[in-house]
């Protein structure tokens, strides 16, 4: 026996609701919190000594007793999920719905969803509107449900009165355990993978996916209370579902809503930086540049454009797609930054038939043969070009030339089309910053059930 006893409340945010209440009817305990148990495990740790005497340790548990059930209650807890956080059954559970004034609605295909309504929500903050997210469902949902690269989408809104005042999409994919984790570590465990391909791979859910960057979930206002709702609904969904892995992903740094996702038993883990171009209508780039830059791309720039024939394409012939393709797996399988799997040709096949993709294709003079690629989405709504992937040949002494004169040749078309911004995306900032796009911290709060996987990957 130990004079140290747990009492288990799930979310960190009800042990503390129930500590205050405690101090201030004069008992002391202390929280057991992340990382000393896992998240979603958080507490109160009770400590008896010989110095307590008996009637102090009965008027602690009538305490407990008399504010246990207003602890839950305003932190959105139940008894139902402490169970479960704790994997305790019991026979004939009773789960009670929390009250909310928000109306949820959920979809199984944006279809669903209007057009107006996705795009002024979502749309306008992301490098895909309306168009290119019915394209990322119709591509990565109609694959076998096998393949490494299937999604399954769900979209959620809610509604106050007749607003729309949340919306978001969630999918459901095969997830690397270390997609987020550094470079260093994602190679020891690539090495694993050459013999054991699925090692440390599980089915996840991601706010939006896993090809997607960009605001994911629209709160109005960014009303902390219409959020706490949000993910009290997604959550108690996720329960219901057996899949370990929840990232709610691409947030700004908000110390407010960290409070939240924390307290809801979500850690925190930092994105690779993202990077976002502006451009102002009739502005010459160079103009946009700082005078450190100005010399970067006098020098490094400018005097190396003729040296490739580079070119935008509405659509690839065949043998076109086969050569992007090979120089896209090089990049994919040399950029450990966002470590997800390769995407199958097919995805590109879909990119070649809809509208709204374009690419960028770089050659070297008098040649045919394709050594860069650019895959761009075109959002018409936002006015945003896009690069999403790209490709490049693989270890040649003039790549890294190439891989500025591609980025160089985004941004003017870009400007020709009188587009306002460019989503650059993630890998590769410190390139980026210096055509002038700048840097934005990212971060994910992920919600996991089990912790088995985390400790592996740890160890």
């Amino acid at each position: 026996e130990t004079p140290v006893f747990y009492l288990g409340m799930a979310l960190p945010q009800t042990a503390f609701n129930l500590i205050n209440r405690l101090h201030n009817d004069g008992f002391f305990v202390n929280p057991g919190i992340y990382p000393a148990v896992p998240m979603r495990n958080a507490g109160l740790r009770i400590t008896v000594s010989n110095h307590n005497a008996n009637k102090q340790i009965e008027d602690l548990v009538a305490c407990i007793a008399h504010h246990f059930e207003a602890a839950l209650e305003e932190t959105n807890n139940s008894r139902n999920l402490i169970d479960k956080a704790f994997k305790i059954k019991k026979e004939n559970e009773c789960v009670t719905n929390r009250n909310s004034k928000y109306t949820l609605k959920c979809f199984d295909s944006i279809s669903e969803i209007g057009e107006d309504l996705w795009n002024e929500t979502l749309g306008n903050d992301n490098p895909f509107d309306y168009d290119g997210f019915k394209w990322l469902e119709n591509t990565f949902g109609n694959l076998d449900k096998k393949h490494l690269n299937y999604m399954e989408f769900a979209y959620y809104a809610w509604f106050l009165d007749k607003e729309c005042v949340a919306l978001t999409a969630v999918t459901e994919s095969i997830w690397k355990e270390d997609v987020l984790a550094t470079e260093y570590v994602s190679d020891k465990i690539e090495e694993i993978r050459k013999m054991n391909p699925l090692f440390l791979c599980a089915k996840a859910w991601s706010i939006a996916s896993s090809f997607t960057e960009g605001k994911h979930l629209y709160i109005k206002d960014d009303d902390l209370e219409i959020l706490e709702n949000v993910i009290d609904d997604l959550l108690k969904i996720f329960e219901r579902t057996d899949v370990n892995k929840f990232f709610f992903r691409d947030f700004l740094a908000n110390k407010l809503q960290e409070k939240i996702f924390y307290n809801k038993g979500l850690v925190r883990i930092q994105m690779p930086d993202t990077a976002i171009f502006k451009l102002t209508a009739g502005t010459k780039i160079i103009d946009l540049l700082s005078k450190k830059d100005r010399r970067h791309f006098t020098k490094d720039v400018l005097p190396f454009c003729d040296q490739f024939e580079i070119v935008k394409l509405k659509q690839l012939s065949e043998m076109q797609l086969n050569e992007a393709y090979e120089l896209y797996a090089n990049v994919k399988n040399n950029n450990l930054a966002i470590n997800n799997f390769l995407y199958d040709k097919k995805v590109f096949e879909s990119m070649n038939k809809h509208d709204n993709w374009e690419f960028i294709l770089a050659s070297l003079p008098n040649s045919d043969t394709i050594i860069g690629c650019v895959f761009c989405y075109v959002n018409h709504y936002n006015k945003s070009y896009n690069p999403i992937l790209i490709g490049l040949i693989d270890k040649s002494p003039f790549r890294l030339k190439l891989y500025r004169q591609l980025l160089y040749k985004t941004i003017c078309i870009a400007n020709e089309m009188h587009f306002q911004t460019i989503y650059f995306g993630f890998s590769a900032t410190f390139e980026k910053k210096k055509f002038g796009a700048k840097l934005f911290s990212k971060y994910a709060y992920i919600f996991v059930k089990e912790n088995f996987e985390i400790d592996q990957l740890s160890n």
